[in-house]
């Protein structure tokens, strides 16, 4: 699409895409099993095998005869809207044209209208409607059909309207079709719920998981997902199709995964999907090259309030409220949750620490402590070091932090204070820190909270402790792997997914995650625990975490947290849109050839 000068508003989001991360640096990485997710899909979406394209989109006419064949409809009644000429992208008009189906066709646009009743017009049995179709009044559905002779009872109902399908399904509750075929926003994960406003402006439509939800509560089960679009049965029929599993994430995968999640500063980024879907432009040369969005086009917060705030010079009751909160029964295999508790840890560190070293054995008890702040709020060692006589060293660059600390543990010899910037090479790497400071080289626990550059510390440890505690951003979803540059000024952190990675390399194992730390048990001590399945999406779910995807309109919806979690700055989904509210619209002309001028077709 070529768009007008109005759109230049976007910026950086008319470009290309930027190259990747340089060999070194940050990382940034989703990791989209679509290939094992399609083999999962075609297993259960079984139907789609009977795609043949006529005159649909994407061949649902195919699955549609395969359905009526199945339920034994040899000549029945079906409804489609918007039905457009009745031709183009129609997904009625083979049974209709070459079956003798009865049919009533809905269509508000008037140039499609006249051309729907010129291609039908020898038909008394197609009755063809100008009309909008809503969800209430005159325009809703039950309203509009009384005025055809289709029985209350028929056999086939098409939706594609582009927005407020899921509304108008709800709201038709006098007439029952046996098979009901619907549109769904195919950018949004199937396991997410999401339902357009009903009558607000845009083209959203709603998730598949809302769709099959309320074809349930009417009585109706899904059983095939083809394009952008669910076929649901009567419930009665739903046997005949012999499906193993209709779970919508069992039954379809999104077109495009977009993630976003937050560096400690406040600022966003993208990771998977960059593109406007439906976008797409001509460069200077004439090239046409798909609309970009930068993460710069995304942020909710000017550039100068984009600031790292440490936890321990404010009060946020957000992370306060969330802290230590994860959900037992969505992380079935982090058995450890059950032992969190606190004394001076922040998520119930020190409970789970404890039954640890109960169970692993307590070795030589020296810990070590990066980013150890006052030695007291949010510490996992504290309670080792006063209660149990552990020896250890404790470093943090923070002038009044470390005075606390040599204050806190005046005259105990067995503790050593270091106020250092850890970096990961050099006089100030932690091995170095350490030898300055007498550390032996067995170490039972490190901690590393250091709220950014926490990866590239543990990478360049060249000790191996037994434990290990690291923070992580826990507004980073499971399948994206982030690891920021290796730059102690930089606060964005690392993901879980990442210091799993990390930790295996290193001999490691995930033996349990908290709301925002991740637990690690060297590989010689970890079958001493007995967790057998440590997989990530079993171990924890982001607590934080922002779903994103898009309208067809290039809206970008936003569902879980909306808020800057360590500014405690709640956002609206407008604040960060990249494409201006008169610029959002339907990509294609205006007029009855099908030239979509969108590079998704």
């Amino acid at each position: 699409m070529h768009f007008n000068s109005p759109l230049r508003r976007l910026g950086r989001a008319l470009g290309v895409a930027s190259a990747g991360p340089r060999v070194g640096h940050r990382r940034v990485e989703f990791f989209n099993n679509s290939a094992e997710r399609d083999k999962a899909v075609a297993r259960n979406n079984i139907l789609a095998r009977h795609v043949r394209p006529v005159t649909s989109q994407d061949g649902e006419e195919g699955v549609l005869r395969h359905v009526v064949e199945k339920l034994g409809i040899q000549q029945g009644w079906c409804v489609e809207f918007g039905a457009w000429d009745g031709k183009y992208h129609a997904n009625t008009r083979d049974l209709v044209h070459n079956s003798g189906w009865h049919a009533v066709f809905i269509e508000p646009h008037s140039g499609a209208y006249a051309k729907l009743v010129d291609n039908y017009r020898d038909r008394s049995d197609v009755h063809c409607l100008k009309t909008f179709v809503g969800f209430e009044g005159d325009i809703a559905l039950d309203s509009i059909l009384a005025t055809t002779p289709i029985p209350t009872e028929f056999d086939l109902l098409v939706i594609d309207v582009d927005g407020d399908d899921w509304h108008i399904w709800e709201a038709c509750t006098r007439y029952r079709a046996k098979v009901v075929m619907i549109e769904i926003n195919p950018f949004c994960p199937p396991d997410l719920r999401f339902v357009k406003q009903k009558g607000a402006p845009g083209f959203a439509s709603a998730s598949l998981l809302s769709i099959c939800e309320l074809g349930r509560d009417k009585g109706y089960e899904l059983i095939c997902v083809v394009g952008g679009n669910a076929i649901l049965v009567e419930k009665k029929y739903f046997p005949l199709f012999e499906i193993p599993d209709n779970r919508p994430e069992a039954m379809f995968s999104s077109y495009a995964y977009t993630r976003l999640f937050q560096g400690y500063d406040g600022t966003l980024h993208f990771a998977g999907n960059h593109e406007l879907i439906w976008r797409h432009q001509k460069d200077e040369t004439g090239e046409i090259k798909r609309v970009q969005v930068s993460d710069e086009d995304i942020q909710v917060l000017p550039r100068g309030l984009r600031v790292f705030r440490p936890r321990l010079t404010y009060d946020n009751p957000f992370l306060a409220e969330h802290a230590g909160k994860l959900d037992p029964s969505r992380v079935p295999a982090n058995r450890l949750l059950k032992h969190q508790r606190n004394q001076t840890s922040e998520c119930g560190e020190d409970g789970i620490l404890e039954q640890i070293f109960e169970t692993i054995g307590s070795g030589g008890r020296y810990c070590v402590d990066v980013g150890a702040n006052d030695g007291v709020a949010f510490s996992n060692t504290r309670t080792l070091l006063k209660e149990r006589g552990w020896s250890g060293t404790l470093i943090d660059k923070d002038p009044e932090a470390a005075a606390r600390l040599r204050n806190l543990y005046d005259g105990a010899g067995a503790v050593k204070v270091v106020e250092a910037e850890v970096r990961s090479r050099g006089a100030n790497s932690l091995d170095a820190l350490l030898s300055r400071a007498g550390a032996p080289r067995d170490i039972d626990l490190l901690c590393i909270d250091i709220e950014g550059n926490d990866y590239h510390v543990w990478a360049s440890v060249r000790r191996s402790p037994r434990v290990v505690v690291i923070d992580f951003n826990p507004t980073v979803s499971n399948d994206v792997l982030l690891v920021q540059q290796d730059d102690p000024s930089v606060h964005d952190g690392a993901s879980l997914l990442a210091l799993i990675e990390l930790g295996k390399a290193m001999g490691y194992e995930l033996a349990a995650a908290t709301t925002w730390n991740a637990v690690f048990v060297r590989t010689d001590q970890f079958p001493k625990l007995g967790l057998s399945d440590n997989g990530i999406d079993r171990m924890y779910y982001p607590v934080f975490e922002t779903r994103v995807f898009w309208s067809i309109n290039s809206y970008l919806n936003v569902s879980g947290c909306t808020r800057l979690i360590r500014h405690n700055y709640a956002f609206h989904p407008d604040q960060l849109q990249p494409v201006p509210p008169d610029l959002r619209n339907l990509p294609y002309k205006d007029g009855l050839d099908g030239a979509f001028l969108s590079t998704f077709f």
